[in-house]
Parts: C-alpha cells; sequence; structure tokens
C-alpha cells in the first residue's frame, strides 16, 4: 500500500520577506506614517512603547508565516498587552503637540483592523512579486471585488476590470485599497481569457480625485474616489522600491570596499585588530563605538567612511569563509539603519563589540550571512555579511530582537545554528 501523502499549504515567502524587511517606527497617530512609508517600517498608531510594537509585530509575524487565525492571534496578544498597559482607553501625551488626551489603545476592534490590514498588505506584496516574475507569461491583471452588500459602490465598478500588469493604474488602485477592503487580483494569460470570454480593457476606469487634508501635517492629498486616504499606493511596488534601495545601500561594490579599508578610523586600527589578542580587540572596540566620531558617523554617514564594531570568532568567521574577522559597519548601511531604525541610539550601536564578542546565538542565515543574537539587558541581533569576494565583512542589519522573536527564527526551514550558550 502507497505510504500516505501530506500536503501542508506553503508559507506564502514574498509576503514573509515583505514584512520583516521592515523596522520598527514608534508613532502617535495613524497619518503620521504614510503610503510608501509602510513598506519600509512597522507602525501601529498609539504604539509609543517598543516593547509594546515588538509584541505585536511578533504575532502578526506569526499570523503570516505559520497562519494563526485571528482568534488566536486576539487570544495571545490580548493578555501581553494588557500586562504591558496597552490597553483600554487612557490619558496620551501627543508628541506632536504636547497635549494629553483621552486614546483608545488596545481593544478587540484595534487587534483585527491591525491583523487584517498588514496580512492583507503583506499578501499584497506577495502578489505583486509574483505578477512581475510571471508577467512574460500571465501579462494581465483582473481586478476582483467581493460582490455583496459590504462591498463599496466604487469597488463593485472596477470588479472585472483587466489591465496590464504595468498599468499605470495598478499604481494606485492594486488592492488592498482601504480599511477592512476586501478585494484581490488574480494574474492571467491569454488562455484565461479566451476560456472565459473575457476582454482585456482599452483604457483604465476613469480616476477622480478628490482633496483631502492631513491635519497632522496640514498638507492637502489628491486622494483617489473609492480609496481610503493612506491606501492609494501599491503595497508590493512600494516594497520592491524598499528592497532594491536597501540591497543598494548594504552591497558595497568592489571599490567602495578598498575606499573604507583604507579609510580612518579603519586604516590606523585595522591592522592592530587583526594582530591583537581577542580580548584586546575587543576592548579597542568597544572604546571606539563609544567615541563621539561614531555617534557623528551614526548622525551623519561619511561616504568612504567605515567604522570597525565587532571581530568575529574564528568559528563564525569560518561558517561563512570570511577572509577577514573584523566587520564594519558601512556608510550605506548606517544610512539605511537611521530611516529604517529610527528608534536606535548610539548606546544601542555600543552593542555591536559585545554581539561579536559573546553572542548567545549564531545562526547562518546563507553562505554568506550569518545572524548575531545576543540577550542582555535588551535583546539584539545583526546580520553580517561577507562581500563575495570575501575580502571584507559587513554588518547588513542591526535592530532589537525578543525571546519570542528569537524562537521563531529557530522554527524557520533550514536554520543551521553554529553556536548556542542560551
Amino acid at each position: 500500500m502507497a505510504d500516505r501523502v501530506e500536503l501542508r499549504p506553503v508559507p506564502p515567502e514574498a509576503a514573509i520577506a515583505y514584512f520583516r524587511r521592515k523596522g520598527l517606527k514608534p508613532s502617535f497617530d495613524w497619518r503620521d506614517v504614510w503610503q510608501q512609508e509602510h513598506a519600509r517600517v512597522f507602525t501601529v498608531a498609539k504604539g509609543m512603547q517598543l516593547d509594546v510594537l515588538q509584541a505585536i509585530r511578533d504575532q502578526v509575524d506569526r499570523a503570516i508565516a505559520d497562519g494563526i487565525t485571528f482568534d488566536e492571534f486576539r487570544k495571545t496578544l490580548t493578555p501581553q498587552l494588557q500586562e504591558q498597559g496597552w490597553w483600554g482607553r487612557q490619558p496620551m501625551t501627543d508628541p506632536e503637540t504636547g497635549i494629553e488626551r483621552e486614546v483608545q489603545l488596545g481593544s478587540p476592534r484595534r487587534l483585527q483592523i491591525i491583523f487584517d490590514t498588514n496580512l492583507r498588505t503583506a499578501y499584497s506584496a506577495e502578489k505583486w512579486d509574483t505578477a512581475q516574475r510571471l508577467k512574460e507569461r500571465r501579462p494581465y491583471l483582473r481586478y476582483v471585488a467581493v460582490m455583496d452588500s459590504r462591498t463599496r459602490a466604487e469597488h463593485a465598478a472596477w470588479h472585472g476590470t483587466i489591465l496590464p500588469v504595468d498599468d499605470p493604474w495598478w499604481d494606485t488602485h492594486f488592492p488592498p485599497n482601504g480599511w477592512n477592503c476586501r478585494c484581490t487580483m488574480m494574474q492571467l494569460a491569454d488562455r484565461d481569457l479566451e476560456r472565459n470570454g473575457w476582454e482585456v480593457d482599452d483604457k483604465p476606469p476613469p480616476v477622480e480625485y478628490r482633496d483631502w487634508v492631513n491635519k497632522r501635517t496640514g498638507q492637502v492629498e489628491r486622494v483617489p474616489q473609492g480609496i481610503d486616504p493612506g491606501f492609494g499606493y501599491n503595497p508590493g511596488a512600494a516594497a520592491l522600491d524598499a528592497r532594491d534601495a536597501t540591497r543598494a545601500l548594504s552591497e558595497p561594490s568592489a571599490a567602495d570596499v578598498e575606499r573604507i579599508l583604507t579609510a580612518a578610523p579603519l586604516s590606523a586600527l585595522n591592522a592592530q585588530l587583526r594582530r591583537a589578542e581577542i580580548e584586546t580587540a575587543h576592548a579597542a572596540l568597544r572604546q571606539l563605538v563609544a567615541s563621539d566620531e561614531f555617534a557623528a558617523f551614526l548622525a551623519k554617514p561619511s561616504v568612504g567612511l567605515g567604522f570597525p564594531v565587532m571581530r568575529l570568532s574564528e568559528e563564525v568567521r569560518a561558517a561563512i569563509a570570511a577572509d577577514d574577522p573584523i566587520v564594519a559597519l558601512s556608510p550605506w548601511t548606517a544610512a539605511k539603519q537611521a530611516r529604517e531604525q529610527p528608534d536606535l541610539k548610539p548606546a544601542d550601536y555600543r552593542q555591536l563589540p559585545e554581539l561579536g564578542a559573546a553572542p548567545t546565538l549564531v545562526i547562518k542565515a546563507d553562505d554568506r550571512t550569518v545572524v548575531m543574537i545576543r540577550d542582555g539587558d535588551r535583546w539584539y541581533q545583526a546580520a553580517v555579511r561577507r562581500t563575495v569576494s570575501g575580502a571584507a565583512t559587513f554588518v547588513r542589519s542591526f535592530r532589537r530582537t525578543s525571546a519570542a522573536d528569537v524562537e521563531r527564527q529557530l522554527r524557520e526551514r533550514g536554520v543551521e545554528v553554529i553556536l548556542d550558550r542560551r
């Protein structure tokens, strides 16, 4: 008798990657983070505490990666947020105005909006990524609305619209197009059109705009009719733009590497850091990242100037075949960090030498990258990546993390643990 085949759902890898590229950004009002910026940062209105944001982010990540239901999301997160004091109506000071007023923090309805919006935009990014990869074979997109009494009139009117993948109409109308919008799209080949008797529209539906005042900034936004303010963008296209910008900033060219390796302060320290005893090297690195020069570099990264921030153990260096044990923070990554992790201060970056000296956990992400994780007063992690040639090794990303996020990373398929001191 043949063995029973067990079918399991395939994790939405592009949606997971889209969500995990985001940094944390505290915000008081939903209008403080606008449209395409959501492709780079995770935020929750009134989420001014990083531990609160991280707790919510962890559960949204589970929902996308593991497919947990909203009921499980709510049951897991509610007691955590209540314990952290982020629940119900409470007084809070708006940092923009300095005025204290009573606001709504956690509630079942707010959790539903957070769950729905983040999952739909992540899945939208997945669909756009797929659309771009398959557009030569499946060159059309069809707008699909849920045709019931809850559907917005404009969305119902767009139902069945078929346009080429790269038509500019999708720049503003790729779903979701509002709070609790259930619209989606389907990708089509010519044979799909023939089978269903559909035709590609000669032109997109007419777009009418209305003026909407963002009372946080005073700016007048031109919002397409039928689209809620803040949703008039393509989440997937914004995600690809953010990803390309991140890659450009975090992958120095060979010429960039040479400039960094020969620039002060690296040139003065490189030789002695490589010759030094490990403890001596770590002491020098700790002194360097505590300096005013390093703080100034974080505030305004200088092209051609990089800072050594950690020294890898032989075990970790060998895991990614890095010729050089010294890890530098490049100006490109420092600039990216300033945008995507604006909450991190110089005091946080002073943890980088400790990540190299005494990591709690080291995970191999791919042949060139390891994730260094340390549990101290706070959890931190840094992705460290060598260049293709192996001539240099750089910090690719750095952020705060949590025990729950670390456990989630360990559950991922194909994880190789290089070191574990837990």
